[in-house]
């Protein structure tokens, strides 16, 4: 079973470049962790939160708790 997941909360103003970097590797750190799905969300706006689905084993082990914007 997977669960969608909030992995990060990015605060602006981010520069184009910096903010491709971050998340490029991001990603790549979550799929190599089990990522089945990786999506930005901007219901903070202007933030924007980095959303996953993992496995929950991955949850599990490392004690992932979820909090509100």
């Amino acid at each position: 079973m997977t669960t969608p997941r909030k992995i990060l909360t990015l605060h602006p103003p981010l520069g184009d470049s910096t903010l491709d970097r971050i998340l490029t590797s991001l990603e790549g750190a979550l799929l190599a962790q089990g990522a089945s799905r990786i999506w930005v969300e901007s219901e903070c706006y202007p933030d924007l939160t980095v959303m996953a689905t993992m496995p929950e084993l991955v949850l599990e082990d490392e004690g992932i708790t979820e909090q509100a914007c």
